[in-house]
């Protein structure tokens, strides 16, 4: 298609997007599409007349369905469609949050956005910490510390193969290591290494390394707690999030345990 069907064709999925998906559902005569899309029969008409202009639907004995390619637009349409409502859904947090404004569109544009409940913030990050359970290794910058992460870490190292290599503050160093007792075990042991750095880090960036896939995520912080999270397993989000992480562990320095 040229620019200009290209430009058309999209219009006309936009437009008729509603046909589309109930002929996907089911092939229907044109009375019975005025009844189950509950529009005008002129309306029908039309809408039967651009989808077979674009070859998206087809005819037998006057009843329609769609086309391979009316079923792959549709598909595409319907991603586009659950892509724009979690670009809406993730607002609050991506406005409210200045730090987050350089992060890129190859992140934001399949991202899978979780915002936290109000009632139960943490909730959130169920998602991610199932996938750190079935990580193989776990690297991330760490601008802020909360119990759960520690307690998600530590379980994830030690009921699994799980090795995780963080980059913090020294703020955030203090807190970790005067924890508990059993945490500072992990880094003495080496499955949990720390990295200080002086730079101030923007947002808590992670990639999780699992037997079949990579995801890389942002979890976004508001006033002491969690406000929300976003994922993302689209290769160049991946590259870009390790990328930044790369970027902050040239100028960190692990950090080791003082020897008793």
């Amino acid at each position: 298609m040229n620019d200009s069907l290209d430009t058309d064709f999209s219009r006309v999925l936009a437009k008729r997007f509603e046909i589309l998906q109930a002929l996907h559902e089911q092939p229907q005569r044109k009375p019975e599409l005025v009844e189950s899309v509950d529009c005008s029969r002129s309306t029908v008409d039309r809408a039967i007349t651009d989808l077979l202009q674009y070859e998206c639907v087809e005819s037998h004995n006057r009843e329609y369905q769609t086309t391979p390619l009316g079923k792959a637009s549709l598909n595409i349409r319907e991603e586009y469609l659950g892509k724009i409502h979690d670009v809406q859904h993730a607002s609050e947090i991506l406005n409210e949050n200045p730090n987050l404004k350089e992060v890129p569109t190859i992140f934001l544009r399949q991202a899978t956005v979780s915002i936290a409940d109000s009632q139960f913030p943490e909730s959130a990050l169920s998602s991610s910490t199932e996938r750190l359970r079935q990580s193989e290794k776990m690297v991330g910058l760490a601008p802020v510390v909360l119990k759960s992460y520690i307690d998600d870490v530590e379980a994830a190292v030690r009921e699994t193969q799980c090795t995780a290599e963080i980059i913090v503050s020294e703020d955030v160093l203090s807190v970790l290591v005067d924890y508990r007792e059993s945490f500072t075990e992990l880094i003495d042991s080496g499955r949990v290494v720390l990295l200080v750095t002086d730079d101030e880090l923007p947002y808590a960036l992670w990639v999780m390394e699992g037997e079949d896939d990579v995801v890389a995520g942002i979890t976004v912080h508001q006033h002491g707690g969690v406000q929300g999270m976003l994922m993302n397993t689209a290769p160049e989000a991946v590259k870009w999030a390790r990328e930044q992480y790369e970027s902050f562990k040239a100028d960190a320095t692990q950090y080791q345990l003082a020897e008793s």
